[in-house]
């Protein structure tokens, strides 16, 4: 790969700049990209950035990927951890690294979206609005509370 420093594209892109200014204006596209590919190192550093540009966003896609099945790795084990405290009704556990706490949080549930007032719908319904309100005792046309849900979380110290 050439160097891609800022200062190597601006070098490239200036000598291109000044060739194409030498050119007549009325020049065919196929007399300009050959007379930059004869007389400058304009491609080069354009295939450099095109190919750092296409590596790292399948770098990044696999990333996204692995860190997708990391969470989902992560999911198993917190889920045999709330099975395993609800089991024996244990609320709080404090433990020398962690302290895992199970408690119960009720969601917002969006029933009928056409019903919702403005003031809780954004593009989309404002569930955290809608909840809040029903929380406080709010009546929500179009929504309700689901059943509290176990949620597990974990602190390190």
């Amino acid at each position: 790969m050439t160097n891609l420093s800022p200062r190597a594209i601006e070098e490239a892109m200036s000598a291109a700049m000044r060739l194409l200014a030498t050119m007549p204006p009325d020049s065919c596209d196929d007399l300009i990209r050959d007379t930059l590919e004869g007389q400058t190192e304009f491609f080069e550093k354009l295939d450099a950035l095109v190919e750092q540009a296409v590596a790292d966003s399948k770098l990044s896609d696999m990333a996204s990927e692995r860190a997708k099945r990391l969470e989902r790795r992560a999911d198993k084990p917190r889920a045999i951890i709330l099975a395993m405290l609800e089991a024996l009704a244990l609320r709080t556990v404090e433990r020398p690294l962690y302290t895992a706490t199970v408690s119960h949080t009720a969601k917002a549930m969006v029933t009928d979206a056409e019903q919702l007032p403005d003031e809780f719908v954004r593009r989309a319904a404002d569930m955290i609005a809608i909840r809040k309100a029903l929380t406080h005792g709010e009546t929500v046309s179009g929504a309700t509370l689901s059943n509290p849900q176990p949620v597990l979380t974990i602190r390190t110290q």
